[in-house]
């Protein structure tokens, strides 16, 4: 997995428009990895490519009509697949909340961490299916 992040991938605008399919399908891939984001040290830097990839494939669907063909919509499943059906791990807090509500005492809302990237892929979601209308 490391490798993949090793080398950055260039923005769209830094492309030829011949060469702009093949790297959508190579940041759909990069994206299709799975991190833990209840641990905001761990691949931090993976972490951060990932965000910035989701966020320029969103950019780039919103662009208008024919940005992607057809036949990247098997990429695109896969790559939404990966990160919105999968089990999310306990955070931290979840668990002391947890404990802290059968204390009955009470605790500060938190956000929990896994669910930003997945407002990115949600996002990207809603680009794919607006883009191919």
């Amino acid at each position: 997995m490391r490798r993949a992040y090793a080398e950055p991938l260039p923005s769209f605008r830094d492309v030829p428009p011949g060469e702009k399919q093949l790297l959508f399908v190579r940041k759909l891939h990069l994206c299709s990895f799975s991190f833990d984001f209840g641990d905001p040290s761990r691949d931090a830097r993976e972490k951060e490519v990932k965000r910035q990839a989701l966020l320029e494939l969103v950019d780039y669907a919103n662009g208008g009509p024919g940005r992607f063909s057809e036949a990247v919509s098997e990429d695109i499943a896969f790559m939404l697949s990966r990160n919105l059906f999968r089990a999310l791990p306990p955070s931290r807090h979840d668990v002391l909340a947890a404990a802290a509500a059968t204390a009955a005492a009470p605790t500060p809302t938190r956000r929990n961490p896994h669910w930003s990237p997945l407002g990115h892929t949600c996002r990207s979601c809603t680009s794919f299916c607006c883009a191919t209308l």
